[in-house]
């Protein structure tokens, strides 16, 4: 008779961990040409992610770092990049441990992202360029990037 292994419900990983603290760490925004900038060009989104274990036990730090570039052709028109650290909480290390790191990671950006987006899309709006809308999700990194970021 073999032993059979129950996959991680949703459910159970969400109740696995909780986010105690939201620190945004650093946040910069520049405007390179403010006459130009708010009649258009490419947009260009990118996320990294660092996973940071903690010396006490059921506690680790997410950081997020975001980048926002406006461009056209080879002028950028704007740079907002900002960064946040989530301080999270094992509740039940087992489940939460259970899972893949890929899933791990995708579930704690998930809880921190939003922040970010709304953060980032007022500070758009506040400078004129309200018409750039933030994705609701992003591409999530890979173990590779993430350990890579560490």
């Amino acid at each position: 008779m073999g032993i059979y292994k129950r996959e991680t419900t949703m459910g159970e990983l969400i109740r696995s961990i909780e986010l105690t603290t939201l620190t945004l760490i650093k946040c910069d925004f520049e405007i390179f040409d403010p006459k130009e900038a708010p009649n258009g060009g490419s947009i260009e989104f990118s996320c990294e992610v660092g996973f940071i274990e903690s010396e006490i036990e059921n506690l680790f730090e997410v950081i997020l770092k975001f980048e926002i570039r406006g461009f056209r052709d080879d002028d950028n028109l704007f740079l907002l990049e900002q960064t946040y650290s989530g301080s999270f909480k094992e509740l039940d290390s087992d489940t939460f441990n259970g899972v893949s790191k890929e899933l791990q990671v995708q579930y704690c950006t998930s809880l921190v992202y939003p922040t970010l987006r709304e953060s980032a899309q007022y500070m758009l709006n506040k400078a004129g360029l309200g018409q750039i809308d933030i994705p609701l999700h992003f591409s999530d990194p890979t173990v590779e990037e993430v350990e890579k970021n560490t």
